[in-house]
């Protein structure tokens, strides 16, 4: 009986110690009055380094416009429905995009349409239509296949943001644009990224690149950038090394200027350029500022497409260095056309080609580039090079949720205050306070003595269930507040049922540590009974739940979870 109380009281201080190391974090980044340490990375405490964020009605965040890139995947859907790169009508599609690019050169704020498209494609070319590029498709059916693209793009880029539930992003479509509001003001970069990035990944074989000495990879994309002037002149050289670089500033001209040419060229049907980040190498370190990328040349047919990896996590380095890796698993059925497996395709290719250099892309930019050292042939390889755990964890939320169906590009962003005034939030954190002291005070007037240790226990429930909360990230809103005082009202549930047990016991004529003996022993299945059954119901809401649905079921979980824990152990 001794050795149990002192495992009881040394699991309860253990989870005491616990929590607070969790919220230790917490403390520090919201007592930070400095703006830009607020917007800076999260701050980390040992193993800890995520904190309870508070929502967009609380704390306002940060909103972004995001456009359809109706150019890009208009070729992408070509692309995909014609094989056939040397067709007229693959020409008249890419005339139509540099006329267009061309006439607005100037002027970056024009967006390019689907109106755009019919008027250069009569200008360029008077026989060929809409329909005839899209397997009969008009306008307005093609307008359709937006729509619906972009209907998927939202819950893709819900799934990226938001893949446990707990952040509560606002998305939806304004018209054929996608409005996300995400809340808090730390990451903001991070999140740019993640709901812009396509997550187009790639393994391709690399003919010119990180496989040759810099002085012949320099050599070569001198030479074979000479041919086209306008990629030629984007090109800046560095003047102690003649390093051939791409400026940050210029990549995206640089893709304009390669739409217009792969109309016309046909070395562009075999082959096209990559980017490989020059400041990562430390041959090239000293010559490039960061952003700053070398051209490479691979094939244009991937070996393996994203499309084929049904899993992506993260995990440590197991080798010397100290960094994190992306593992990623290879589909090993084969295709309904009975077309081989990507595992069998990635095994043949690697026992055929040892000693080839394959890059790893997404959306064209090098991850990675090992040479094949012998055949893999159980389907699974990894992504090496991450520093952090957060850079890992980035690449990998994107490859599991997909890639976006329709490339997307920021069309304005702007910080946003919080949707309710500072009164209302004031109020809203007063009733809170309210709301825990009445049930306290009612537990100690109505139970005496036993009402003070079961409050000690309600103050300990606040406790756990922050840490909980911190220790997955989670958005905090108004809403978020009174669902707690919600679930820690609820949690007296359990004391009440025990002292009433125990009451009973004892007007029965049991002597006191009987009748607490007694009372418990009776309470506890129904307890754990009408628990059972509400973490079932919390369950199948975060199974067939998203978004603010999937975040209520695990924020009820854990409130559970945490009153059983001091029901049972603490009281």
């Amino acid at each position: 009986m001794q050795n149990n109380m002192i495992n009881r009281w040394i699991l309860i201080i253990g989870t005491i110690i616990l929590s607070v190391l969790f919220l230790i974090n917490d403390i520090a980044y919201y007592n930070s009055n400095n703006e830009s340490t607020l917007s800076k990375k999260n701050p980390s405490f040992l193993f800890d380094n995520k904190v309870i964020n508070l929502g967009l009605d609380l704390q306002g965040g940060k909103e972004f416009l995001l456009a359809a890139k109706i150019d890009t995947w208009l070729k992408q859907l070509f692309d995909s429905q014609n094989q056939n790169v040397l067709s007229d009508e693959r020409k008249a599609l890419f005339n139509a995009l540099s006329d267009f690019y061309s006439t607005h050169e100037s002027n970056n704020n024009v967006t390019f349409t689907l109106d755009s498209l019919s008027l250069y494609l009569e200008k360029s070319d008077n026989t060929i239509k809409i329909t005839d590029l899209f397997n009969g498709k008009d306008k307005e059916a093609i307008y359709k296949d937006l729509k619906d693209a972009l209907k998927t793009n939202v819950n893709i880029i819900r799934n990226r943001i938001d893949d446990k539930g707990v952040i509560e992003p606002t998305i939806r479509i304004v018209g054929d644009k996608i409005s996300v509001q995400i809340p808090g003001k730390q990451n903001i970069n991070r999140l740019e990224s993640i709901i812009t990035s396509s997550a187009k990944l790639e393994f391709s074989e690399v003919i010119k690149g990180p496989n040759l000495t810099p002085y012949e990879w320099n050599h070569f994309i001198n030479l074979k950038t000479s041919k086209w002037p306008a990629l030629k002149n984007l090109l800046s050289k560095d003047l102690e090394t003649n390093l051939l670089f791409l400026k940050k500033e210029n990549i995206s001209l640089f893709k304009d200027e390669l739409i217009k040419l792969e109309a016309s060229e046909h070395w562009f049907t075999n082959y096209k350029f990559i980017y490989y980040d020059a400041k990562s190498d430390p041959r090239f370190s000293n010559s490039v500022n960061n952003g700053d990328k070398l051209l490479c040349v691979v094939l244009k047919k991937p070996i393996i497409e994203g499309k084929q990896v049904i899993d992506a996590n993260t995990s440590t380095d197991q080798g010397l260095t100290s960094g994190y890796v992306v593992n990623l698993k290879l589909d090993s059925k084969k295709g309904i056309d009975k077309t081989e497996s990507a595992a069998s395709i990635w095994s043949n290719y690697t026992e055929k080609n040892i000693g080839k250099m394959v890059a790893l892309t997404l959306d064209d930019n090098i991850m990675t580039s090992p040479v094949i050292r012998s055949k893999i042939p159980n389907g699974e390889c990894i992504i090496t090079g991450f520093e952090t755990i957060s850079e890992a964890s980035h690449v990998s939320t994107q490859l599991k949720h997909g890639k976006l169906n329709l490339p997307l590009k920021i069309d304005y962003k702007k910080n946003s205050g919080p949707e309710l005034g500072k009164k209302m939030i004031e109020l809203g954190i007063f009733a809170f306070i309210i709301g825990i002291s009445c049930v306290i005070v009612f537990m100690i007037i109505y139970y005496k003595n036993a009402g003070v240790i079961a409050s000690l226990a309600l103050l300990l429930n606040i406790i756990f269930m922050t840490s909980i909360l911190s220790l997955l990230g989670a958005t905090l809103t108004l809403p978020g507040i009174a669902g707690f005082i919600l679930t820690i009202g609820i949690a007296v549930d359990a004391n009440v049922i025990i002292f009433e047990r125990i009451k009973e016991e004892i007007q029965k004529g049991l002597p006191p540590l009987s009748a607490i003996e007694s009372g418990y022993n009776r309470a506890f299945i129904t307890i754990i009974d009408a628990n059972i059954t509400t973490l079932l119901t919390a369950f199948i809401l975060f199974i067939l739940g998203s978004g603010p649905i999937k975040g209520f079921a695990i924020t009820l979980s854990a409130g559970i979870i945490c009153s059983m824990f001091t029901a049972i152990f603490v009281t």
